[in-house]
């Protein structure tokens, strides 16, 4: 059986990251003093080069990205836009540009409606202690793949029940939708 999915820095390290084709970067980084967590989920194809850094990795290639966050009922700034918060806790989008999923214990989970698009390049920071980045391969059911990933730590780790994971899920396939149909002609 073929590798899905490998950690991001340290397939770089080994030359497992193939430039031609595409894949996509899953990166999930948990907030240090509470569960709010962000999700971004950035799909590419045909990296022209990838230039390493001491604390990031930048990918010369458009990036479409999808955002998924979980923000506890006790995140001090629920009220304030996504792109407005503070570094370690924002996300390029406004509240129309996400769809927002009111938990029955009151937290809450939004994610992009449509992938944010990063021209030209985009760039992945290594993950503090605790979070991660994986690099899942392009393979006929890597959008499963991806699906699966999300949905477990989403179920696992944050107690989603069954009906608001089907309503994320189906929202990460729009997205994906949305990824395919761009880069159809590349």
């Amino acid at each position: 059986m073929s590798r899905k999915l490998i950690e991001l820095f340290e397939g770089l390290m080994q030359g497992a990251i193939p430039f031609d084709g595409g894949g996509y970067v899953f990166s999930v980084r948990f907030h240090q003093d509470s569960n709010y967590t962000i999700f971004e989920i950035i799909s590419y194809k045909n990296v022209k080069n990838i230039i390493h850094g001491e604390s990031s990795t930048t990918f010369q290639s458009d990036g479409y990205k999808t955002f998924l966050v979980y923000e506890p009922l006790t995140f001090p700034m629920r009220h304030m836009e996504p792109y407005l918060r503070e570094d370690d806790e924002k996300i390029p989008m406004r509240w129309n540009e996400v769809e927002t999923f009111e938990l029955n214990n009151r937290d809450r989970v939004f994610m992009s409606l449509e992938p944010y698009v990063s021209n030209g390049s985009f760039t992945v920071e290594r993950p503090a202690a605790g979070s991660f980045v994986y690099y899942i391969y392009e393979h006929p059911d890597m959008d499963e793949t991806t699906e699966r990933l999300l949905e477990k730590i989403l179920r696992d780790d944050f107690k989603i029940t069954r009906t608001y994971l089907e309503r994320i899920k189906s929202r990460l396939q729009a997205n994906l939708a949305h990824f395919h149909r761009a880069t159809e002609n590349q």
